[in-house]
């Protein structure tokens, strides 16, 4: 808001706040994400595998974990590199002189816990979709966290 207030009254907008926010959201959003699936917070649509046997859903979830982790690790790899060359070129923001190669890192970071905890997930559901027991999170997540 006092940026709205200095642009429109004073004509003087504080510089740099647009890569300021592009920064600060480089760094919240993809640490929310790891947040939320370490804490399995994530949205989840069951309504075409929720009259299928744990075990099935076990399954399928392992095949979705793994996609997951696939996917986030080309991404960690990818960001690496970008990184990387963001580093060699010294690239820095138009307005301030802040360079975007530690926010590249960062998201990288973020990505590789993510992976880390897809991994977590697919050993824990080929676990259940092996035995068919059920982790005690899983069973107080889906009871509504109520005992």
């Amino acid at each position: 808001t006092a940026d709205v207030v200095l642009r429109y009254f004073f004509g003087s907008p504080i510089k740099g706040d647009y890569e300021l926010s592009a920064f600060m959201m480089a760094i919240v959003i993809p640490a929310g994400l790891a947040l939320c699936a370490f804490r399995k917070r994530h949205i989840r649509v069951d309504v075409f595998t929720m009259r299928l046997p744990r075990r099935a859903q076990a399954g399928l979830s392992v095949l979705a974990y793994l996609i997951t982790l696939g996917l986030l690790c080309l991404m960690a790899w990818q960001g690496a590199k970008y990184a990387s060359v963001l580093r060699a070129s010294q690239t820095a923001a138009t307005s301030i002189p802040i360079k975007h190669y530690p926010f590249v890192i960062v998201v990288t970071v973020c990505l590789a816990v993510f992976a880390l905890v897809a991994l977590r997930h697919v050993i824990d559901y080929a676990r259940q979709a092996v035995t068919g027991a059920v982790a005690a999170e899983e069973e107080e997540a889906s009871s509504g966290g109520v005992e």
